[in-house]
């Protein structure tokens, strides 16, 4: 699905009544819901196969080399480390993660997109700060 596609379908469902859509085509898998009671829609965006995002070579050399992996941030957007402002952090720097866990959720077009993790593991760095702008492929988490 191309990324216009993308955001045209995105607009759509923000705008109708529907509460959840999902998509599986073309290597994708999409799950689109909204939350009518506080307006907003959540996108679960890791899932999305988007192109490899490029990395600074120090950062991703030194994944490789300690075989710690990068999360990284599937699109631009403003990067939230819980729910809302008086929940908990969805993981903290020591916490064991399992593949799917939600991580983040990162706000773009008022649509509150999920991050999960990638792999089971350690979190073992938080590398952006809670409210901060990230931009696409930007280093997020460090999961061993």
């Amino acid at each position: 699905m191309e990324f216009e596609n993308l955001l045209k379908l995105i607009r759509t469902v923000s705008g109708s009544s529907l509460t959840e859509l999902k998509y599986e085509g073309d290597g994708v898998k999409l799950t689109l819901r909204a939350d009518r009671s506080e307006g907003a829609v959540v996108m679960n965006p890791a899932v999305i196969q988007p192109a490899a995002a490029e990395l600074p070579e120090t950062d991703a050399a030194a994944a490789a080399e300690t075989g710690q992996g990068l999360v990284t941030s599937p699109l631009v957007g403003i990067f939230y480390t819980a729910p809302s402002e008086d929940a908990a952090d969805f993981v903290k720097i020591g916490d064991t993660v399992q593949k799917g866990q939600i991580l983040a959720i990162i706000e773009a077009m008022k649509l509150m997109n999920e991050i999960e993790s990638e792999t089971d593991g350690t979190v073992t760095a938080i590398l952006a700060a809670n409210g901060e702008a990230v931009e696409y492929g930007q280093p997020l988490f460090r999961i061993e």
